[in-house]
């Protein structure tokens, strides 16, 4: 999974001139995600979800193979604001938009296919911080002449 084009992607994205998160990384990082987020408010984090391969298309010692990633965004946003939790939703909903609208279209990489918006659901839900986890998809061909 070509995971730097979509933290780049992810990086970009403002509202009136302001980024939306105040850390975006990768799987890596996501592993120390809630000590790190001692020190942020929103966070984005890249993962690789799955991949599937579809069948050989061609014939002989030929391989040409589609391949399905799947890949995942999970968005941390930290509530400080209120009990009800009703500024952390909103500023869920603007993060999971913002990220719809910047990954949809968008292609990783040469020869991969423009990502579609997969679903997304709750991860963790406590007082502090709200864990999103939205699912995309694109593709790419394995060949091997």
């Amino acid at each position: 999974m070509l995971s730097q084009p979509v933290i780049n992607q992810l990086i970009a994205i403002q509202v009136a001139g302001v980024a939306v998160f105040n850390r975006v990384s990768g799987a890596a990082n996501f592993a120390a995600a809630h000590e790190d987020l001692k020190n942020w408010i929103t966070a984005a984090y890249v993962i690789p979800l799955a991949d599937v391969a579809k069948p050989n298309d061609l014939m002989g010692l030929n391989v040409e193979q589609h391949v399905i990633e799947r890949f995942g965004v999970i968005l941390a946003v930290k509530n400080f604001r209120d009990q009800r939790g009703d500024a952390v939703n909103g500023a869920l909903e603007t993060a999971r938009s913002k990220v719809i609208q910047a990954l949809m279209g968008f292609s990783p990489g040469t020869g991969y296919d423009p990502v579609q918006y997969g679903g997304g659901r709750i991860l963790q839900l406590d007082v502090i911080t709200t864990w999103w986890q939205l699912e995309f998809i694109t593709g790419y061909y394995e060949r091997n002449f």
